[in-house]
């Protein structure tokens, strides 16, 4: 009797589920809300089946693999951190003010980030592995690290956010999570890798689970937002969150 590979009950599996991501992506015109969102779902697809296609041709241990690999790797991860610009501005841009004021913050945020984790990258320049691993790892701190001050202005300023976008902001932020975890902890020689390439592979297929569960319905139209009150009504408003959100939003445009 012939046993399958548990590898490639992996890698076909991995496909059908990007597969149905892409099919659910068309089917609700995700690419038109969140364009680039959708460019990395169906690069999931394409890259996954070019990575199959050479792991099945030249094997894993290759160097055609290897230079493959990587260079999908920086794909993904360039595609994921511009996903994090178009998740915050979709939190936070239908307030002009109050997303000039939180994109300076978020932007000043990657960039320390990003700085800290190219000095901590130089110090691997012996090793490409660990250079790579290292390097990764720093631009995942920078996207979990900016989707979780985007959700600190969210949950701060009380600002209705689509269900779906949450989810999906959710799956990005646990997965960079899982990843800056699992490239610091493999770096360690005592540490047993497949382990953490066992717990990335969990983490990936929860972020993924998230977005399909996300998409499942159809995402509601986005309300447009109500147009701010004057500052003499300010006072005569309630003290509930909108009027708050509103007045702090008229007095940013008026700052910046």
């Amino acid at each position: 009797m012939h046993i399958i590979d548990p590898l490639t009950v992996r890698v076909v599996s991995d496909l059908v589920a990007y597969l149905l991501l892409c099919v659910i992506l068309i089917q609700r015109g995700v690419y038109r809300r969140l364009p680039i969102f959708a460019a990395y779902g169906f690069s999931l697809l394409a890259v996954e089946t070019l990575r199959a296609a050479v792991m099945w041709h030249y094997g894993i241990p290759t160097s055609t693999y290897f230079v493959v690999y990587w260079l999908t790797q920086i794909l993904f991860v360039s595609l994921r951190g511009a996903m994090v610009g178009e998740i915050c501005y979709e939190i936070l841009g239908s307030y002009r003010g109050l997303w000039k004021f939180c994109r300076d913050i978020l932007v000043l945020l990657a960039i320390i980030l990003l700085v800290g984790a190219l000095v901590v990258s130089r110090r691997e320049v012996d090793s490409f592995d660990y250079f790579a691993v290292s390097l990764q790892r720093g631009m995942e701190i920078v996207i979990a690290g900016s989707l979780v001050s985007a959700f600190l202005f969210y949950r701060f300023y009380r600002i209705s956010v689509d269900k779906p976008v949450r989810r999906i902001a959710l799956g990005l932020c646990v997965y960079s999570l899982i990843m800056v975890l699992s490239n610091t902890y493999s770096l360690i020689p005592p540490i047993d890798v497949p382990i953490w390439e066992e717990i990335r592979y969990a983490g990936f297929a929860m972020m993924l689970a998230l977005w399909i569960s996300a998409l499942w319905k159809p995402i509601p139209a986005k309300q447009a937002v109500p147009a701010l009150l004057g500052a003499e009504q300010y006072d005569a408003a309630s003290s509930g969150v909108i009027g708050r959100l509103r007045e702090l939003n008229a007095r940013l445009e008026e700052m910046l």
